[in-house]
């Protein structure tokens, strides 16, 4: 009976993790490219200056060339998007139909650097995973 209470207790205290397949192959590469650093812009909002960090993901298409252009092309990207960021009004940031049309344009804006570098737009959309006003 104690030896049974030590076997449980063993299990509890330190749970074995079994490996899980995913679903995909470890060779396709995720359709995600992390917009990395973190975007952190200076707001205005008429009395003090504030600051907005946003955390960027983007859904590449699967095109086989679009996310090498991505990077390639990375600091053109970046450079549109933290000037889109740059002209942002607080108070309209801070609704949530602020943060949907931002993500819109900014979806748009990284659509039209790439279709304008590269020949194509390359993204089918980009996902905001972290957003902090300060």
């Amino acid at each position: 009976m104690i030896r049974i209470l030590h076997i449980v207790l063993f299990v509890l205290l330190f749970p074995v993790q079994l490996p899980v397949h995913a679903a995909q192959s470890s060779s396709t590469p995720s359709p995600y490219k992390s917009l990395e650093p973190p975007f952190i812009v200076n707001l205005n909002d008429g009395k003090r200056m504030r600051f907005l960090q946003v955390k960027l993901q983007a859904l590449v298409d699967k095109e086989p060339l679009s996310a090498p252009a991505l990077e390639l092309h990375m600091p053109a990207v970046r450079h549109e998007i933290l000037m889109l960021l740059s002209r942002q009004d607080l108070d309209t940031l801070q609704t949530l139909e602020g943060k949907e049309a931002l993500l819109k344009d900014i979806t748009q804006s990284v659509r039209d650097s790439l279709t304008r570098l590269s020949g194509k737009p390359g993204v089918d959309q980009v996902l905001m995973t972290g957003f902090i006003i300060q």
